[in-house]
């Protein structure tokens, strides 16, 4: 079985599990980083990279950005992320 590699910025420091990827809202287009095991929500990608202790802005499915409490986000690919600028914020791939 051949899993798709999913990048992201870096481990939670708050739940220890997970790993923080970069989704888009639909509502706003921010980008932010979100727990994919707490489902915290950090809307400072380049601060979260830098040191992951980072107090988280929100929690899923709420938007920092716009402030919409039931935002759709959608993962970000490693084309968009490319295009976005944020290439040097990611640490790594992962299934």
């Amino acid at each position: 079985m051949n899993r798709k590699k999913i990048p992201y910025v870096a481990r939670c420091a708050f739940c220890e599990q997970g790993l923080l990827r970069l989704l888009q809202c639909q509502n706003c287009q921010a980008v932010a980083a979100i727990c994919d095991e707490c489902e915290l929500v950090w809307d400072d990608v380049a601060a979260v990279s830098a040191d992951p202790q980072t107090r988280s802005a929100a929690a899923f499915p709420r938007c920092p950005a716009c402030r919409t409490k039931d935002a759709t986000w959608s993962r970000l690919n490693k084309t968009q992320i490319k295009r976005a600028g944020l290439n040097s914020y990611l640490a790594g791939e992962s299934s």
